[in-house]
């Protein structure tokens, strides 16, 4: 049997992407947790997703008619962070390539 834990533990040393509320995303190298996946983060990164228009970078309002697109914006760079278990939704062994998408065939 896996446990979920079994995962965040194998993930120790290594990158990982943790998405939290509000939009918001840690991504840095594991270094602790606990049973209730309060995560040590070391030379992390804090992200925020925004919303802007396909032919604008700001965060202006959209234009109408012009499809929107999610931008991910670096907030800040720490050495050591302490992500709360109450913000995580889910967490990314490995880290995520913003670049890349996952096609959904390849998923299963």
């Amino acid at each position: 049997m896996f446990l979920p834990l079994d995962l965040v533990a194998k993930s120790v040393g290594s990158v990982v992407t943790v998405f939290l509320a509000h939009q918001h995303e840690a991504e840095g190298t594991l270094v602790a947790f606990d049973s209730t996946c309060n995560l040590v983060l070391e030379n992390a990164r804090h992200y925020v997703e925004t919303v802007v228009t396909a032919g604008d970078s700001s965060q202006g309002a959209p234009h109408h008619g012009e499809p929107l697109r999610q931008k991910r914006l670096l907030v800040g760079r720490y050495r050591r962070m302490l992500v709360n278990s109450h913000h995580v939704y889910m967490i990314v062994p490995g880290g995520v390539n913003p670049d890349a998408a996952v096609q959904p065939s390849s998923v299963m």
